[in-house]
C-alpha cells in the first residue's frame, strides 16, 4: 500500500478515529522495539550450574534416613 493510500484513509476519519489510530501505531511501535529478554544471561546460568552438582555419594545419607522415617499422614 502507497504512502498515499495511507494519508488519504488516514484523511477520511474523524479527529478521535485519527488519535485512536495513531495511539495504535504508538502501541505497535513500542513494542516492536523491545527486544526480547532473557530470563538468565548466558554467564549467570553457567555460573549458577557450577554452584552445586550433588553426586550419588551426596544423597545416599538422605535417602538412607527418609527409608527409616514413618510419615504418617494426619486427618486433620
Amino acid at each position: 500500500m502507497s504512502h498515499d493510500t495511507l494519508l488519504d484513509r488516514f484523511n477520511q476519519l474523524d479527529p478521535q478515529a485519527q488519535d485512536q489510530l495513531l495511539a495504535f501505531w504508538d502501541f505497535l511501535l513500542t513494542r516492536s522495539a523491545r527486544t526480547p529478554v532473557s530470563v538468565m544471561k548466558p554467564a549467570y546460568r553457567e555460573q549458577i550450574q557450577q554452584v552445586s552438582r550433588w553426586t550419588e555419594e551426596d544423597l545416599q545419607p538422605i535417602e538412607e534416613a527418609a527409608a527409616r522415617w514413618q510419615w504418617k499422614v494426619s486427618s486433620g
